[in-house]
């Protein structure tokens, strides 16, 4: 038995290594790296741009070193290693930096300029697909991309002469480089296949480049120095390069394991530049080879890793701070958060993904690909949620399971909103607008009306709490910890609303988003109906297809003659006529008996 399996278990680890050996053959033999590769160092530009972007760096480099060797205590070996972290930060800091400003210009254009130039229809006509063509895009700036980050490792690799940086951080800043060059460079290979100009393109790729950029920047940092006294970073503090400077050498918790930071910045950019390129491909014309699922497989991959590593790394870090699960309670003896929390943040995180898949459009793929996409990021979040949840040994699982049924219900709702607006407009990007105005009213309104009145005073405004899912999980937070400090506030709110005193407030907001969404999945299903029976019914130019052949030839026959224009009668052809009437004159009197004919 053992010999079995080891024999299976070597097998698969052959056929693995064998398929990745054939994909980077795959590669190799890409003819369109090749010849991006060629064109791009073709000629002195590229070297100069190399030299001349070394030559900046040696310069900050040489002026770090002077500023420290003219301050006292150089010497000391403190002094040295302050300047080994200077040199480093500052080299990487400006690597960073050029990833963002210069992966998107290598690839904005790589399918504009193709249009322009009237030599996509001619790569279409190649024997390539379309995801082949896109790799080659692709790989072609990240080569590029890769050696500027490389020109500069003798520079950075003098801080281990001075001391003062670890191999680890060093290396996973630059792995983190070459991971952001991929994500940036797939960022601008979507919007070259989107746009239909190289401005535009452009334009689109650096503005969404510097959104990404620096809020995730700011994020990263700020969750970097809130946790630096806890010995762990925060979530995927290093996914932006900037910030892996600083965070590359720290560790981060998921779910009680810690991995390095560098290696989660690394892995979620990988990911989401794979979501890119794939839909980037899909968006290609003229090329047979479409595959529209696979960039919503990538984006949902992409989704699970974001959800579970957030939530995971939220219950480590609780539990890094001194959280007690087995002290018997809900809440533990320095939190107050878990479930309100973690059910607010993944209701958050599904108002902003649920109005995007549930407006994907009409057609039949979409169709089905729509509300299979929406179920499965609304099973992956709410897995993490009670995932996360269970970290807590003695938690009370009644409020946990509440907590998850409301959060199916209130995305039914979001959902049903959505598609509504997605049949009465009938185009995708409107009903996306309307959607998103609509569940942010519906998710802020009541709470923000609700919580201008004093709990003590009774009011009918406070009777929109129905609708709020903040205050169902508040009510669920509230029913494990009745000690907790806000715990009378809500007691004293709830004892206002009269449903609440029979069903729980879970149950009644879970009802409600019931309703609120039943009209939109009604409308969606009668709208998809309709276009079903259309694309069923027999064209009005062509006959029913259950008709035999004949009767169909013979009907379109009829068709054809009944759509001819009705022309004027030719004028009668006298010779012809007057001949007519000599012949049956003539075959009148043959006919006849000879006494007649006297």
């Amino acid at each position: 038995m053992a010999r079995i399996f080891i024999n299976a278990v070597s097998r698969s680890l052959i056929r693995a290594a064998g398929s990745v050996l054939t994909a980077l053959a795959a590669v190799a033999r890409n003819p369109v790296l090749g010849r991006e590769l060629r064109t791009r160092m073709r000629g002195s530009r590229s070297y100069w741009l190399l030299f001349g972007y070394l030559l900046v760096l040696c310069g900050a480099v040489f002026l770090i070193f002077l500023q420290y060797t003219h301050g006292a205590g150089y010497g000391a070996s403190s002094a040295r290693g302050e300047l080994g972290k200077a040199i480093f930060y500052w080299v990487l800091c400006f690597q960073a930096l050029m990833v963002m400003l210069v992966a998107p210009a290598f690839t904005a254009g790589a399918f504009t300029i193709e249009r322009e130039q009237r030599t996509l229809d001619m790569l279409a006509t190649t024997r390539l697909t379309n995801t082949e063509v896109a790799a080659g895009k692709l790989l072609a700036a990240a080569g590029f991309a890769t050696i500027l980050a490389f020109v500069s490792l003798p520079l950075a690799a003098l801080s281990f002469l001075l001391g003062g940086i670890s191999p680890q951080e060093l290396l996973g800043a630059y792995a983190v480089l070459l991971g952001a060059s991929l994500f940036y460079g797939a960022l601008g290979l979507l919007w070259s296949s989107l746009a239909r100009n190289t401005t535009a393109a452009t334009v689109g790729a650096y503005g969404s480049a510097m959104i990404i950029y620096i809020t995730s920047c700011i994020l990263s940092l700020a969750s970097h120095s809130v946790s630096r006294g806890s010995g762990t970073a925060g979530p995927f503090t290093a996914f932006n390069p900037l910030a892996a400077v600083f965070t590359s050498g720290t560790s981060e918790g998921y779910f009680g394991l810690y991995l390095p930071a560098w290696m989660v910045g690394v892995t979620l950019n990988l990911v989401l530049a794979l979501a890119l390129y794939r839909s980037a491909a899909a968006n290609l014309e003229h090329f047979p080879e479409r595959k529209p699922w696979s960039p919503l497989v990538f984006a949902t991959l992409a989704w699970a890793f974001f959800i579970l590593g957030w939530h995971g790394s939220a219950i480590a870090y609780e539990l890094q701070r001194g959280f007690s699960p087995s002290a018997g309670s809900l809440i533990g003896q320095t939190s107050t958060w878990p479930i309100r929390t973690l059910a607010s943040q993944t209701l958050l995180f599904l108002a902003l993904v649920l109005p995007m898949l549930s407006t994907l459009g009409w057609s039949p793929a979409s169709a089905r690909r729509g509300p299979i996409a929406a179920t499965v990021w609304v099973a992956v979040a709410l897995g993490s949620y009670v995932l996360a949840l269970a970290q807590f040994s003695r938690l009370h699982w009644g409020a946990a399971v509440a907590g998850m049924l409301l959060l199916a219900a209130v995305s039914w709702g979001i959902y049903g909103v959505c598609v509504g607006w997605r049949a009465i407009l009938q185009y995708p990007w409107p009903a996306r607008v309307a959607g998103y105005l609509t569940v942010t009213l519906l998710l802020a309104l009541p709470e923000a009306l609700g919580s201008s009145v004093p709990p003590e005073q009774p009011d009918p405004v406070q009777q929109l709490y129905y609708a709020s899912p903040f205050f169902a999980i508040q009510g669920l937070q509230a029913a494990g910890d009745p000690q907790a400090p806000w715990a009378e506030e809500f007691t004293q709110r709830r004892s206002h609303l009269a449903l609440t005193l029979l069903v729980p407030p879970w149950g009644i907001t879970s009802g409600v988003w019931f309703l609120i969404g039943l009209p939109g999945c009604l409308m969606s299903a009668r709208r998809k109906g309709e276009r079903r029976a259309s694309a069923r019914a027999p064209s009005s130019t062509l006959a029913a297809p259950s008709l035999p052949h004949t009767h169909r030839a013979e009907a379109a026959e009829t068709r054809v003659s009944a759509a001819r224009p009705q022309l004027a009668p030719e004028p009668p052809n006298v010779v012809a006529l007057s001949e007519s009437r000599a012949y049956n004159a003539a075959e009148t009197t043959d006919n006849e008996p000879p006494e007649a004919r006297r």
